[in-house]
């Protein structure tokens, strides 16, 4: 599964996280990536797109294995793989403050 953080229809916190029913009298829920992707691998393209702030929620779901749908009430389990594509020179976005932390493997 992959999502294009660059260019999406639906706002990125939604994509990857989900939603629960009861958030802005929506009439089901919906999963996210990260839910739908439980027990596989996630393709991140273009994680440099993604807003800050959602870098950290990200980040804290990676941790925790846990994701926290928008109008949920409780953490929600996944095991999912992630790989994360970019572009960009991402050392040199954190230092110009552009980006969230790096967190390499290798």
């Amino acid at each position: 599964m992959a999502i294009n953080c660059a260019a999406s229809r639906e706002p990125p916190g939604i994509q990857l996280f989900g939603f629960e029913r009861a958030l802005h009298g929506a009439t089901s829920a919906k999963s996210g990536r990260l839910r739908e992707a439980d027990g596989g691998t996630l393709v991140l393209d273009e994680i440099g797109e993604l807003p800050l702030p959602l870098q950290g929620k990200l980040l804290r779901a990676i941790q925790e294995r846990t994701i926290d749908r928008l109008g949920g009430s409780r953490p929600i389990p996944v095991d999912v793989r992630i790989i994360a594509l970019t572009n960009r020179d991402l050392v040199t976005e954190v230092r110009e403050g552009r980006s969230g932390k790096i967190c390499t493997n290798r």
